[in-house]
């Protein structure tokens, strides 16, 4: 099993599932109030949608999956032992990110 990293995402998680993720990535260009700005209406309309997440976009065999990102080490003191939590992404949400894409339903 090898996991293929698409990237940094924010997600809205509803009934367990992916939603709607929106990337992390700007182009470089874009200053720290830009970036800021951009970010907090992106969480902002994910809300709208469901539970605010933030993780990695997978690619894992022929499938995707969302990958929570865990809080910092030194937030808790009980860190051993913990794995990221998974989340199956709903077909429409993959559609958007890849339009030209054709998934199996």
């Amino acid at each position: 099993m090898s996991d293929e990293n698409l990237g940094q995402f924010w997600a809205a998680i509803r009934d367990g599932k992916a939603v709607k993720l929106v990337s992390m990535s700007v182009p470089t260009d874009i200053g720290r109030n830009q970036y800021n700005d951009y970010a907090s209406k992106q969480r902002d309309a994910l809300n709208v949608l469901g539970e605010l997440r933030s993780g990695e976009l997978l690619k894992r065999d022929d499938e995707f999956i969302f990958l929570q990102r865990l809080t910092h080490k030194n937030r808790s003191k009980s860190q051993d032992g913990r794995v990221p939590k998974e989340f199956e992404i709903h077909p429409q949400a993959l559609k958007a990110l890849f339009p030209t894409w054709r998934f199996s339903s």
